[in-house]
């Protein structure tokens, strides 16, 4: 018996590393490891070669540096029924089909390729390779010398050059000091983590070629140190990393020389230096900044333009967002001074929010023009469902754009909203599918629901359809044996529509509108037939019902939808002589009532330039949520001659200028002869927003000029040294352009205009 089972355990063993031969990896991509993070996401893809399907336990080795031959220490895990999982289990791969496997890498720490291997049921089947090659890179010179990045010679002794690599992993690297357009010394150097290593030792005779000027005056060389990352075997396509190292060597002169050329040529030469620098500032920063203001100022002033123009069929928190953007934008660049450093990079960022609000401004143009059209197709012969269709599209796309600074997702979504709503506008004589199969389906639901109340409610269906002849498809006979057959669904429906070939074109509005009339009929028999116990509630019902039958003989687009919210009062049983109710005001004018209904503010504060919905809400909820709303008009005012009138109980405002106890208030009409039904106001505080101070010589200028000033100070002061050795060998005039021309071209201005705002100005302008 014991030789029985171990012969199946080796045949079982045997099968399994078999099968698991059978898989092979499609390709082995190399995963781009991420700095920070050090990890790496990816797929692979394995096949079964084998004729038979194939389970298997796939894991991997720890990854290897092919720089090192170190292990990592590495996490490798698979993707298994939505977690990560350091074993997956495969099973039932079929023969020729290709499995993806998520995998995921982390602690890749090491710089250059590494290596694992990907086991199957615990046995090395292939090798995977991750790439770190976008690494830091924080290479610099070590020691006294990284301060000042400058080695000073004394006499015969030579200087040591040391980098230092503070990175925790090992940087192989080719590195060259040329100065004069010559090679010193060059070689090869491997920097293990957090270390420093020895590059060369440097005599000055190599420098300065054995001259003796320094007798008489002080020797300079500039020097450049190149360092660039060298991985062998790399397989990740990429530009190998580098860094340029400005190195100063001096050779002092004599204390002859010295005592000769102490005598105050400083104060001149730094004036030279600083006047230089200056007009340097202004051709550079300065007018570049002018130039870009003046431009982004007309843009804004394009886009306010632009905004002013969108109608008010657009929603108004979408209007009040584009306002609020432009503002913000245009407040940008009022904070800003030409002279600054940190102007560039606002205007940069005021650039960006420029180009982001007018993709936004073009979408939400596209939409207005949409609904103009829209306007006009709601008496045309365009089918119901296409209006909702296009309703729908433009609805999503104003939610995405709803946005003070939508992403680029948003964006990108709500453009194929807005195409698909223009196609559909565009594609009106053309057949649709879609929506004939959903005619077809609509027709047979409808005809069913005849059906059944033909059986369960025959009176009430007849009296209903009674008073809609027009709605008949066969006339109507008197000679029918059963009076109940009057009800069949084929005097109303013919049965033919159920079939979506004989749903053209042509006939999508009549056979929409008349399916669309009769669920609505249904829908009301529905309601009759629960039925009111109070009176008042009955009397109510019966005038909606005869409203609903004068809209229901009315045709167009209007007309359904205003059949569909007498629909929907009913069964939500609200109607507009609640609403009033609860907003009513006493008759007697002596007895003082509070309406039962607010205006609600949609943010704890409301600021400056800060868009704030506004909405009225009743005390009672099931009012807050129904649709006899729509049924009043809602006029808000929110003073400075700002009045905007509408359906609308919720609307977006911002306020330009704080103020404590700003009036809002909303009078409220009823929608069918415009009496005056209510008005309700209510006071906010409109706080100032914490913005900088746009006055050119506001605390702020002052602190940005003297931080100029010590920064044009300081580089001036470092050249100062360099300018004094043009005066040995020029004369007065020559010497005085060449230490101008210095402060002018000098690479400390340059680094100074280029390196940008500190983080404090590097804010958003439209935050």
């Amino acid at each position: 018996m014991n030789s029985l089972f171990l012969l199946t355990w080796f045949v079982a063993c045997a099968l399994s590393v078999s099968r698991a031969k059978a898989l092979v990896l499609i390709e082995s991509p190399t995963f781009a490891v991420a700095s920070p993070g050090n990890n790496a996401l990816g797929v692979l893809y394995i096949r079964n070669t084998d004729t038979n399907p194939v389970s298997v336990e796939i894991g991997a080795d720890d990854f290897v540096s092919t720089t090192t031959g170190h292990g990592l220490g590495s996490s490798i895990l698979f993707l298994s029924q939505n977690k990560w999982m350091p074993i997956l289990d495969v099973t039932g791969i079929c023969s020729g089909v290709s499995y993806p496997i998520q995998i995921q890498l982390t602690n890749i720490w090491e710089a250059g390729d590494s290596k694992a291997w990907l086991l199957t049921n615990g046995n090395p089947f292939a090798t995977i390779t991750a790439s770190h090659v976008d690494v830091p890179f924080n290479i610099s010179i070590a020691g006294a010398l990284s301060l000042t990045n400058e080695i000073v010679f004394v006499s015969k002794q030579g200087a040591s050059l040391v980098v230092s690599n503070a990175d925790a992993m090992t940087y192989p690297i080719r590195w060259e000091l040329t100065a004069g357009g010559r090679v010193l010394t060059n070689g090869l150097a491997k920097l293990p983590p957090s270390s420093e290593a020895l590059l060369a030792n440097i005599c000055n005779d190599e420098v300065f070629s054995g001259k003796l000027n320094h007798l008489v005056s002080e020797q300079l060389c500039e020097a450049l140190l190149t360092l660039q990352l060298v991985f062998t075997n790399q397989t990740f396509s990429g530009t190998a990393k580098g860094k340029l190292v400005h190195i100063h060597f001096r050779l002092p002169m004599s204390s002859v020389a010295k005592d000769i050329l102490a005598a105050g040529v400083n104060v001149w030469v730094l004036l030279l230096l600083i006047l230089g620098a200056a007009l340097s500032w202004a051709l550079n920063l300065t007018l570049p900044n002018v130039k870009h203001r003046a431009t982004l100022k007309a843009q804004i002033a394009s886009l306010a333009e632009r905004t002013h123009n969108l109608s008010t069929q657009i929603d108004s928190s979408l209007r009040v967002l584009l306002r609020v953007q432009r503002m913000r934008l245009g407040n940008g660049l009022g904070r800003v001074s030409a002279w600054s450093p940190a102007t560039t990079n606002i205007l940069d960022t005021v650039q960006v929010g420029v180009a982001t609000l007018d993709r936004q401004l073009a979408l939400v143009e596209r939409i207005d023009r949409i609904y103009d059209v829209l306007t006009e197709q709601k008496t045309n012969s365009m089918s119901i469902s296409t209006l909702e269709m296009v309703e729908d599209a433009i609805s999503q796309a104003c939610r995405l754009l709803r946005a003070t600074s939508p992403t680029e997702a948003d964006l990108q979504s709500a453009g194929p909203l807005i195409l698909n709503a223009e196609s559909r506008l565009i594609a009106l004589v053309q057949t649709d599918d879609v929506l004939a199969l959903g005619l077809s389906r609509r027709i047979k639901t409808v005809r069913a629901r005849l059906l059944e109340y033909a059986l369960s409610k025959p009176d009430a269906l007849r009296d209903v359809l009674g008073l809609l002849p027009g709605l008949r498809t066969k006339p109507t006979t008197s000679n029918q044996a059963d009076a109940n057959a009057e009800l069949s669904p084929d005097n109303w429906l013919d049965p033919i529509y159920e079939q979506v070939s004989n749903v053209t074109q042509d006939l999508y509005k009549q056979l929409e509108t008349k399916s669309r009339k009769l669920d609505l009929v249904l829908d009301y028999i529905q309601v009759l037939s629960n039925g009111q116990a109070n009176e008042d509630r009955n009397r109510l019902l019966k005038a909606r019902g005869q409203n609903l039958i004068k809209l229901l003989k009315m045709d167009g687009y209007v007309y359904l939808k205003q059949s569909k919210r007498v629909v929907q009062e009913m069964q939500e049983d609200i109607y507009a002589e609640d609403i009033k109710l609860e907003l009513a005001y006493p008759s007697d004018s002596k007895t003082l009532v509070v309406p039962h209904a607010t205006i609600e503010i949609g943010q704890t504060v409301a600021r400056q330039f800060d868009p704030v919905q506004f909405r009225v809400t009743f005390r009672r909820q099931d009012i807050n949520s129904s649709v006899a709303r729509d049924e009043f008009v809602y006029e808000w005012n929110f003073g400075n001659q700002f009045v905007e009138s509408g359906k609308a109980l919720s609307i977006w405002h911002f306020f330009i200028d704080p103020a404590k106890s700003q009036p809002i208030k909303v009078i409220i009409y009823d929608g069918q002869d415009g009496t005056l039904v209510a008005a309700l106001s209510k006071t906010i505080d409109v706080e100032l927003t914490q913005s900088e101070n746009s006055f050119y010589f506001s605390d702020k200028a002052w602190a940005e000029s003297l931080r100029v000033a010590i920064a044009l100070l300081a580089p001036m002061l470092a050249l100062v040294a360099g300018a004094r050795e043009k005066i040995l060998g020029q004369d007065f005039l020559t010497s005085a352009i060449a230490i101008f021309l210095m402060g002018f071209t000098a690479n400390a201005i340059k680094d100074l205009l280029t390196q940008g705002a500190p983080n404090s100005a590097t804010k958003p302008a439209n935050t």
